[in-house]
């Protein structure tokens, strides 16, 4: 009878045989032979090939772990040391310094784990488990990274206090070495948070963009988030020459890797504030130079939009700058001579009478005040101050009151009205942001046909206890029966979750309908149904209207209430009181009409859609509305599973490109890409992609911030937008009155392909061949070095296959050298017009190397060994993105590629050069290798 490691062998063959069809008797023997008694080093060896040759024969993931198990659990039911074994084995696979939990290093370390559990032998092995077996297991698991640190921690138990010392000295070495990364990984592995300050290793980790492990180290270490936030807010409002030389060491010592513009005017600013939000402190108390910043900000905004823009009335200016003031000198005296800075010197006088600050009004000030100014200033101060008094008896209009609710006995009287009403508007009026980091309610507004209700949050926050705001707000989200509407709802209910954490989940809710989303499936139904005059979907056939003029509009696609309010009901909503001190009390009249008429045209907008949907345009009003219930939205987009990597439809975008063309034929005005220049916002950056595609030079810009110092930089560039961001950046102050910005329609409405021929016609552009593909749509560069495929594979396996510990053969570079002396010579006229398109090469083979091959190719050429490309007109070589392509690609015969000059990124074709589709198949090597995946 066969003993059981002579069966296992057995099935471990025959497996093997499975895998490969058949197996040689000579590598029959070579298998057999690595269980027959051996030295003990020969043994490690030849099982790590046995474990190798698995790994990479089988082509299923789960036969050749189970391959794999069971060879391990063979060497480790036999060897007398199995846990010093698994180390010998977890520091001999070729991945071992692989970055992953699925190499074949960890697979050894998961299965021993396993096997322990199993075993009969696990108390005596850990019996036998000794400070050295320790040692060794540490020293391999931070060899070459921490990714496994933790595993081998549980298994070597680690933990200990025998390792306590040994493992702290070992960290103190990595920080000596600089190597930050893993110093901070076993620091919080191991709890060392106490043996280090700040600056010793929070700081570098964060100068070298490791947050998330910076945020795994502080999570429980309360004074050290605090003096985190206190060291980045320091830097707060120091110029760019001090930062320089504040961070000149770190750079030098190439401790700092992200760029000192991060640690400067809004970057650091936002860094403060993401940490004392991820904290939840408060920015008062720990970050003095946040709040400062962010109050002097508001109240620079809020003059610009009082003295410039005239968006706001006096009563809401002064509320907001009265609060912001109050009680902080500084910021009085700031505030001040920033009005006196800009020649708005009646107001500054104002406010140096209203706090009281005559004797130390600033010097530029001082011309200007006299009896008569200061006189004014009080007339003035005087009849503000009597308008905010308490107002009582307040109506939206005759037979509708405006209810404060300030109580709790208040709250409770308005439970049966929530229970009665079939119809309830909701709105919110948020704090002024001086007041928190992020935006909380200060009015909550519910209202009703008979009646609006207003419930002050500010004055109820310090009454009401959890239970209670829980109780009302469980009576109107989930118990009442009534229909709740919003305008744009999820953006209240987002600031609701963030003022109350408590509230209900939004599935436990029900009947909320967003009046937005409302009109917009009304409108997508039929898009005649508000006399717009405009499509949200258009066609764009030939039978069908100029796409220009069907969406040149955004109407349709983003609207306000005032714009719905003025279209359905005839009536303009007054949004003077809109910006202003909402946290101001008591609430002056014309705020709490305001504040009530959001609420309430929410109700005649609900009832005036309703009646023409269904008697004008007969449709099943319920549907919509049931589409529209925003407690519906998120499960609905649950269940349908989101589509990955829709193909680009390239015979519809010749078609559209055909189109365009055909109807410019005759226009007297045509532009070329080469003539027009592009900004696309963050929400665009799909069609951004594109645009480089048709060679309009384009650039993506992901923050607002950068989109602004982009359209500064360069007057001549077009912004590209979408929804609410096309009236925020027509307010801003370097944009306003300009006409070059643009809104687009989102990809919800319009297809990408409807997207750019939007773009082109706007801007009545033809194209040709040569301009489609001839920008990076990576980096926006119109410089390519074109090459033939076996240029590219050469470069691939002198890079990528040599060295891949997996790799069954080594790098021949003769072999690839003959492989590229077969394509064409530049200088030799074209033979075969199908080999490569055309594009061939020369080579310059080094004669001490024949590694070192230059590949001379259009437009520029490849530097083999070092995988860098140099196009013609640019001046330094960039690294090539080999890495991305698959090597099936790059193997394929007559196949030619596209190398970015400036950031490597490879892009490719099967067709020839004059064939429309040469221009359109090319995709990004990344986005293409998703599907040999």
């Amino acid at each position: 009878m066969k003993k059981t490691g002579d069966l296992l062998q057995d099935s471990i063959i025959n497996e093997q045989l499975e895998i490969d069809g058949k197996i040689e008797n000579d590598h029959r023997e070579k298998l057999n032979e690595n269980f027959q008694p051996q030295p003990y080093h020969e043994l490690v060896r030849m099982w790590m090939k046995l474990l190798k040759d698995i790994w990479i024969g089988a082509e299923k993931k789960l036969i050749k772990q189970e391959l794999c198990q069971s060879v391990l659990n063979e060497i480790f039911d036999e060897c007398e040391n199995p846990m010093g074994i698994a180390l010998l084995l977890y520091k001999s696979c070729p991945d071992y310094g692989a970055q992953k939990t699925s190499s074949l290093a960890c697979f050894v370390l998961q299965h021993l784990q396993l096997w322990l559990q199993k075993t009969k032998r696990n108390d005596e092995l850990y019996r036998r488990l000794n400070r050295d077996m320790k040692i060794e297991a540490f020293a391999a698991g931070t060899n070459k990274h921490t990714v496994h640190l933790e595993l081998i921690t549980n298994i070597f138990q680690l933990k200990s206090g025998d390792m306590a010392d040994h493992i702290l000295h070992a960290v103190k070495n990595m920080i000596a070495k600089a190597n930050y990364r893993d110093a901070i990984s076993c620091a919080t592995l191991f709890g060392l948070q106490s043996h280090f300050t700040l600056t010793e290793l929070v700081i570098p980790c964060m100068l070298q963009d490791r947050f998330i492990a910076v945020d795994a180290f502080i999570k429980n270490e309360r004074k050290m988030q605090e003096e985190l936030i206190s060291y980045f807010d320091n830097l707060i409002g120091l110029d760019k020459r001090t930062i320089d030389y504040r961070y000149e060491d770190f750079r030098r010592r190439k401790i700092m890797t992200i760029p000192t513009s991060k640690l400067q005017k809004k970057a650091i600013e936002k860094l403060v504030a993401k940490l004392v939000a991820t904290y939840n402190f408060s920015s008062q108390e720990v970050a003095p130079n946040l709040y400062r910043f962010r109050r002097e900000g508001a109240l620079r905004h809020m003059a610009f939009m009082y003295f410039v823009e005239h968006g706001i009335t006096e009563e809401g200016y002064f509320d907001y700058v009265a609060q912001a003031l109050q009680s902080d000198l500084a910021l009085q005296k700031y505030f001040i001579n920033y009005l006196c800075s800009n020649g708005w010197f009646n107001d500054a006088i104002r406010w140096v009478v209203f706090f009281n600050m005559i004797d130390s009004a600033p010097r530029c000030l001082q011309p200007y005040l006299c009896t008569n100014t200061v006189l004014e200033a009080q007339a003035d101060l005087a009849k503000i101050i009597s308008d905010r008094a308490s107002v009582t008896d307040v109506e939206l209009f005759p037979g509708h009151p405006i209810k404060m609710i300030a109580t709790l006995e208040d709250l409770e009287k308005l439970y049966p009205v929530i229970e009665e009403a079939d119809l309830i508007g909701i709105d919110t009026e948020w704090k002024p942001l001086f007041m928190c980091t992020s935006e909380k309610v200060a009015l909550f507004q519910v209202c009703v046909q008979q009646c609006s209700y207003l419930i002050d949050v500010i004055t109820l926050e310090k009454v009401l206890t959890e239970e209670q705001w829980i109780r009302f707000f469980k009576a109107l989200f989930s118990d009442s029966s009534a229909v709740k509407l919003g305008f744009d709802f999820l953006n209240d209910l987002r600031v609701l979750y963030a003022s109350f954490p408590y509230l209900q989940p939004l599935n436990e809710m029900k009947n909320m309908v967003c009046i937005l989303k409302l009109v917009k499936s009304l409108l997508t139904s039929n898009p005649s149904f508000l006399d717009l005059g405009c499509s949200t979907s258009p066609s764009l056939s030939n039978e069908t209207e100029n796409l220009s003029s069907a969406i040149s509009s955004d109407e349709t696609v983003h609207f306000r209430l005032t714009d719905l309010c003025q279209k359905v009901l005839g009536e303009v909503l007054d949004k003077t009181e809109q910006i202003g001190n909402w946290a101001m009390r008591p609430l002056r009249r014309e705020q709490m009409k305001y504040a009530a008429m959001d609420g309430y045209c929410l109700l005649n907008l609900y009832d005036k859609l309703k009646i023409k949907a269904e008697r004008e345009y007969h449709m099943d009003w319920i549907k919509h509305c049931m589409e529209c219930d925003i407690t519906q939205i998120k499960s609905k987009e649950e269940k349908k599973p989101k589509k990955k990597g829709a193909k680009f439809d390239d015979r519809e975008f010749e078609q559209m490109i055909e189109r365009v063309n055909s109807d410019l034929n005759n226009s007297p005005v045509k532009r070329k890409p080469k003539d027009l220049k592009i900004i696309v916002d963050s929400m665009m950056l799909g069609l951004g992609k594109h645009l480089r595609r048709c060679g309009i030079d384009t650039i993506l810009a992901e923050t607002r911030s950068y989109l602004i110092e982009c359209a500064e930089r360069d007057p001549n560039r077009y912004i590209l937008t979408c929804g609410k961001a096309i009236d925020e950046l027509r307010r801003h102050r370097s944009l306003r009155g300009t006409q070059r910005i643009l809104s687009v329609s989102t990809t919800q409405n319009l297809s990408i392909i409807q997207q750019i021929e939007f773009v082109l016609r706007q801007f009545n552009m033809h194209l040709s061949k040569d301009d489609i593909f001839s920008r990076c749509m990576k980096c926006n560069s119109d410089s390519f070095v074109i090459a033939p495929s076996p240029v590219l594979e050469t470069m691939y396996q002198a890079n990528i296959g040599a060295s891949n510990p997996f790799s069954r053969e080594t790098y021949d570079a003769a072999k690839y050298i003959e492989k590229m002396r077969e394509v064409r010579a530049l200088d030799i006229p074209i033979v075969d017009a199908e080999l490569y398109s055309g594009y061939g090469c020369n080579l310059e083979v080094s004669e001490n190397d024949c590694s070192r091959i230059v590949a001379h190719c259009h437009n520029g050429f490849l530097d083999i060994k070092n995988c860098l490309v140099n196009a013609l007109d640019c001046d330094m070589p960039a690294e090539v993105k080999i890495e991305k392509v698959p090597l099936q690609v790059l193997e394929k015969e007559g196949r030619f590629f596209y190398v970015c000059g400036i950031c490597g990124t490879i892009y490719w074709d099967g067709c020839h050069i004059v064939n429309y589709n040469a221009f359109v198949e090319p995709l990004f090597a990344e986005e293409k290798q998703e599907g040999f995946e």
